[in-house]
């Protein structure tokens, strides 16, 4: 609605504000709150884990204390996705994740079959919201979910704490539900992640 403006003497339209209409994220806003909540989990767990330990004994300790109250997780998410995988699901190159100062490594990709943004993986036992609920994924057992109509994750546990798959939903807008795609994507990876 115009208003008049004192200074110019005339009716002027308001301006147009910058950004998506209140109450709608940008994909982009997604990733990054969803990254970060899970990275200030893994943190968090870690920090858990340090204080839960007692904190060593205040001299710093050496490199084997430290391992054992931060584990690193055993193996690299990227190895989950051979070729065939990759092949078939027309996958980008990887986008390695990986830190020694929390208990969790990751690995992403953009699958152009799928349009949508995948994710493997490994950490500790870090929360969700909402809380997942039982699913059933061919070739894994305990599966849960946990998302909405932008993100999915399937998680199960592992030796180690829990391996994630994560489906987004990319620039264009996918075929199917991403808890569908993620449950597929974590049926195909299932047999190269670790136990």
């Amino acid at each position: 609605m115009a208003s008049w403006d004192e200074d110019s003497q005339a009716w002027v339209e308001p301006a147009e504000p910058d950004g998506p209409p209140p109450g709608e994220r940008t994909r982009r806003m997604s990733v990054v709150v969803i990254v970060a909540a899970l990275l200030a989990a893994a943190a968090g767990a870690g920090i858990w884990a340090l204080v839960g330990d007692g904190g060593g004994d205040g001299d710093g300790g050496d490199s084997s204390d430290s391992a054992q109250v931060l584990p690193v997780v055993p193996a690299d998410p990227c190895d989950a996705v051979d070729s065939d995988v990759s092949d078939e699901w027309e996958l980008d190159s990887p986008e390695p994740d990986r830190s020694d100062k929390v208990p969790m490594r990751a690995c992403s990709w953009n699958s152009d079959r799928e349009s949508a943004r995948l994710m493997v993986m490994y950490s500790r036992d870090i929360p969700l919201e909402p809380e997942p609920t039982p699913t059933s994924v061919a070739g894994v057992s305990s599966a849960m979910v946990s998302g909405n109509d932008k993100g999915c994750v399937i998680l199960w546990p592992a030796s180690f704490g829990k391996v994630l798959v994560v489906a987004q939903r990319g620039t264009a807008e996918p075929d199917r539900h991403v808890c569908d795609i993620a449950a597929d994507f974590a049926e195909a990876v299932a047999p190269e992640v670790p136990g």
